[in-house]
């Protein structure tokens, strides 16, 4: 008597076995701010919204908005206390090849200062910053791993412009590193 094998069973444990060897195909990304030094007590900021630019093997170029914790964050706190925030924990993203770059946005409302003579100015954010501050990272990236993406805002007090009080911020890349 010869042992016959249900092709359906078969079927399901070759399905099985190729779903179990599939690579991850997305790469994780977590994002921090930290700050530079500014001349001020304190620098508030209101960061509102970071979209990411990305390349995948069907297209060259991609936006997706980041699911950040946004908020008013104290640069002087930043700085001082030498530490990074994190705003976004570790986020997978499908089929990712290239990190090309982000748009930082902040928000119109929340930013001020507090200058060494201790006077607390309410500050307008400039267009740019409001419609959002590109920064560059042509980054290839492997899906499966996790990269960590340090941002430095910086506050350009020489950007504070009376009568009308306009806060001009910059950001660039701390480090763009894959981790272990």
């Amino acid at each position: 008597m010869r042992n016959k094998v249900h092709p359906g069973i078969l079927a399901g444990m070759l399905m099985a076995t190729l779903i179990a060897c599939k690579k991850d195909p997305s790469a994780s990304l977590e994002i921090a701010i930290t700050a530079d030094k500014t001349q001020h007590l304190n620098t508030s900021v209101n960061v509102q919204e970071i979209w990411l630019n990305y390349a995948t093997k069907k297209s060259k170029s991609e936006w997706i908005k980041l699911d950040i914790a946004a908020g008013v964050y104290d640069l002087s706190d930043l700085y001082n206390d030498q530490r990074d925030t994190v705003i976004m924990v570790q986020t997978g993203i499908e089929d990712i090849q290239t990190l090309l770059q982000v748009r930082f946005t902040f928000g119109a409302t929340g930013n001020s200062v507090i200058t060494q003579a201790n006077d607390t100015l309410s500050m307008n954010m400039s267009t740019a910053a409001l419609a959002g501050i590109k920064v560059s990272l042509n980054k290839s990236v492997e899906s499966g791993k996790l990269y960590d993406l340090r941002l430095a805002i910086k506050a350009d007090s020489a950007a504070i412009h009376l009568p009308e009080l306009v806060f001009d911020p910059s950001i660039r890349v701390d480090s763009l590193t894959q981790q272990p």
